[in-house]
């Protein structure tokens, strides 16, 4: 799917590093969405796109999928570029898609249950107790954030990162938790290279450019593939991501 994510980052105004970053999050959520029928996305990223790997995941697999934010203009930005999708063709079942505003994020939980529940930023006021409660609507929840041992996210992305430690703290006392790194390519996060759509265009257009991009993204697969086997001390300073899972043992709304 790799080749799909990396048209869609091109959407986004993304590149290589944004393809990469979607397919090792699609491999690592691959096993919970064939169990899933309903997905929430609970906020948009800061930067780098705007979960188009999540439109591409749930027409994929047709699974319903919700997506909210409190920003204007990242549920603006995401209609934007999934109607670029359904226009060029990537996405064949956009109904299955939604996206809401919500007055505010900070301690929102959905009414209806959902099997999976995916956090792409964390709010100042979540903990435990907040958690808990959206263990009550779903059988998973990951949680996404940047990895602070990586020191590219202070040179380049400018993304506020945190570590294991405290992430594990926002769990508390849940006692089914997984922690782990993802999304260890073989450049520094926040490099990308500005190109206006006509760029792009010309580009994707170019016969030897979609052979370069062809094999460049099957050796960016296979890396992605590979990522489990890293040594822990690359994966804890070179990954971009860090991730939480909480499990529910209850079904959903018990």
């Amino acid at each position: 799917m790799i080749n799909k994510f990396f048209q869609a980052a091109l959407i986004e105004g993304e590149g290589f590093g944004t393809a990469y970053e979607y397919q090792v999050k699609a491999n690592l959520l691959q096993k919970y969405l064939n169990e899933t029928d309903r997905v929430l996305i609970l906020g948009l990223p800061e930067k780098f796109g705007v979960s188009a790997n999540f439109l591409i995941l749930a027409d994929k697999m047709q699974k319903p999928m919700l997506v909210v934010d409190d920003k204007p203009e990242l549920i603006a930005e995401f209609n934007k570029v999934k109607q670029i999708l359904i226009d060029t063709k990537l996405l064949q079942h956009p109904q299955l898609i939604e996206s809401k505003l919500l007055p505010g994020l900070a301690e929102y939980v959905p009414e209806t249950n959902y099997d999976l529940i995916i956090i792409q930023k964390l709010n100042k006021g979540w903990d435990e107790q907040y958690l808990n409660r959206l263990l009550c609507k779903t059988k998973n929840i990951f949680i996404f954030a940047p990895n602070s041992n990586n020191l590219s996210h202070q040179k380049f992305s400018k993304l506020a990162g945190i570590n294991q430690t405290d992430l594990k703290k926002l769990s508390g006392k849940i006692l089914n938790t997984e922690l782990g790194f993802i999304d260890c390519p073989p450049f520094p996060s926040g490099i990308k290279l500005q190109r206006t759509p006509e760029q792009i265009h010309k580009q994707s257009s170019s016969f030897l450019n979609k052979a370069f991009c062809s094999i460049f993204l099957g050796c960016l697969n296979i890396l992605c593939r590979l990522e489990k086997i890293f040594p822990a001390k690359i994966k804890n300073n070179h990954s971009h991501i860090i991730y939480l899972a909480l499990k529910n043992e209850k079904k959903p709304g018990q």
